[in-house]
């Protein structure tokens, strides 16, 4: 079969919470044989008037940053096998703007970035890098909390609010390949408060569109009555035993309300499942 994933970029400050996603993208890169790219982007401080202290330059920046790339790229390459595809490119500038500048230049298949903190959505992970790249990238963007370990994925969430899925064909063929090359099953999963129980006819349609969309794969459809809807995902993610968990915000439905909420301690998903977006 031919590989779907063929480049696999990797944003990192080489952090804790970075190098997961590192090591969770080494880990799929071997699987699917796909190029790894390593970014970093750096800024060099400005000057300011009546300071004494020595400020590092461009190029002492940009040296260290291409040594830990450097370093990076040596030691995965040393306990992975040399035949992986890696690049490695430090470069001045922000990280989500350079990450979006590369992904505007390059064909890049999926982006994996390490999620902060101790959970997925805390009240500062909103305007950091992962996040802002979640709404930003032309690709799949996967999220992955440091402490996650990587384990073969058998089975994956999906949380549809069945909002027109009929125009999802080629949005959804990165889920569709990902469950073929592990040979997973995909849980189609739409939550619903008690009170609207009962799906309308449009989602029902949209049921159907999914049902095609996903006919290569092993899916199976669940629908659960929860008051709250993110806890419900939870809840069921965690019974399923799931290893990755996909969802597509978009603007106006219902999931990317949820993605933009400002109370942000409902998103607390729990540490250990990947969070795979997928855009229209």
């Amino acid at each position: 079969m031919e590989h779907f994933f063929k480049t696999i970029l990797v944003p990192t400050d080489f952090s804790e919470s970075a190098t997961g996603a590192v090591h969770y993208a080494v880990e799929l890169a071997k699987k699917t044989k796909a190029k790894l790219v390593l970014l970093h982007a750096f800024f060099v401080p400005e000057l300011v008037a009546d300071v004494t202290a020595v400020m590092p330059s461009y190029a002492d920046i940009n040296a260290t940053s291409e040594n830990s790339l450097k370093h990076l790229k040596a030691e995965i390459l040393a306990t992975h096998g040399k035949e992986m595809k890696i690049e490695a490119i430090a470069v001045e500038g922000g990280p989500v703007e350079e990450t979006e500048r590369y992904l505007n230049e390059h064909r890049v298949d999926l982006v994996v970035m390490g999620m902060k903190g101790t959970s997925y959505f805390d009240e500062r992970l909103f305007g950091s890098a992962a996040t802002k790249m979640m709404h930003l990238a032309n690709c799949p963007v996967l999220m992955v909390d440091k402490d996650v370990v990587f384990r073969p994925i058998k089975k994956i969430v999906l949380a549809s609010d069945y909002a027109r899925v009929q125009y999802l064909h080629d949005q959804l063929a990165p889920l569709v390949k990902l469950t073929e090359l592990f040979n997973a099953k995909v849980l189609i999963l739409n939550v619903t408060p008690q009170q609207y129980s009962t799906l309308s006819m449009d989602e029902a349609i949209a049921g159907v569109h999914l049902d095609h969309v996903l006919a290569k794969v092993p899916h199976t459809f669940h629908q659960i009555e929860h008051e709250d809807i993110v806890e419900g995902i939870k809840a069921f993610a965690r019974d399923q035993k799931a290893d990755v968990l996909v969802m597509m915000p978009r603007e106006h439905s219902l999931l990317e309300r949820l993605f933009r909420e400002p109370n942000t301690k409902q998103m607390a998903f729990h540490a250990g499942l990947p969070l795979l977006t997928i855009h229209e």
